[in-house]
């Protein structure tokens, strides 16, 4: 198989191949007969035995081609594939990620990130002891966002920051002049990044009472740098902050680190505790 001007070198380690017309069926099968044979083919055989992998993403889209094939990439090297092409349903996808992007753009701009507390009542009391702070957008039209619509865009986009920092502002001066504890939630993408980290630390160094702040630690993503991590634990706890590890269980967790994360609070997963009273 040659094809010669067809194939195009772009940036980085990206290239183009145009299907001059072929049937998708056809042209999918070349493709993957491609992949293949790069798979078992040995670089520097006699030094290194390199093999190299290789993602495709293919579309047959009239209108902007070039694009809707590098989502279509970016689908492969999200699941693992070889190679993808997109279907109907990663379209709506693609279209409501951006339709979010702009209202998650719009709400930072117009400071309609906002938190909503969510009480935390003992049980023999019946007394509110302290509250979690969560995590809303509000729409230019009024309606209320939950993480769930929001964060994984977030995430992907430079936004993401300015969520954190927006949630942690405005809770710390909501309860600068009450009398109760407030958790916030913050991620390893937060801990990760050196501005966030200072922010966190001026915000915390500056507020009335950090000993009233217990800082949340979500336990789905898995931790790369273990030694920042405790490190930043370590700083915060200096401040007077309160640990929190939030959903042990349910992602990455690591018991020969939980020693060392000094954390004041371990919230168990619900799957681990749900038949705590019937199974011995």
């Amino acid at each position: 198989m040659n094809y010669g001007d067809d194939l195009y070198k772009f940036d980085a380690d990206n290239f183009v191949i145009l299907s001059n017309g072929k049937d998708l069926k056809l042209f999918c099968e070349e493709i993957e007969s491609i992949l293949k044979r790069l798979k078992q083919t040995i670089f520097l055989p006699k030094k290194y035995d390199l093999t190299i992998t290789v993602s495709a993403g293919i579309s047959d889209k009239k209108e902007l081609i070039l694009s809707k094939a590098e989502d279509a990439l970016k689908k492969a090297r999200i699941k693992g594939l070889d190679f993808a092409t997109l279907n109907d349903e990663d379209e709506k996808d693609i279209k409501r990620n951006f339709q979010m992007l702009a209202i998650l753009k719009d709400a930072i701009k117009n400071s309609r990130v906002v938190p909503y507390y969510q009480a935390i009542v003992d049980v023999k009391t019946g007394k509110v002891t302290k509250y979690e702070s969560l995590m809303r957008l509000i729409g230019s039209d009024g309606r209320v966002y939950t993480p769930f619509f929001f964060l994984d865009v977030a995430k992907k986009s430079k936004f993401y920051p300015a969520l954190t920092r927006e949630i942690i502002k405005k809770t710390l001066e909501d309860f600068a002049t009450r009398s109760e504890s407030v958790s916030i939630n913050i991620s390893m993408q937060d801990i990760e990044d050196e501005e966030t980290v200072k922010f966190i630390k001026k915000s915390l160094t500056e507020f009335c009472a950090p000993d009233r702040v217990v800082l949340e630690l979500t336990e789905s993503e898995a931790i790369e740098d273990y030694e920042k991590v405790i490190t930043f634990i370590r700083e915060l706890k200096k401040i007077g902050v309160k640990i929190s590890i939030d959903d042990f269980g349910s992602g990455y967790s690591n018991f020969a680190y939980l020693a060392r994360f000094e954390a004041d609070f371990i919230k168990i997963d619900g799957s681990i505790i749900k038949n705590i009273t019937e199974d011995s």
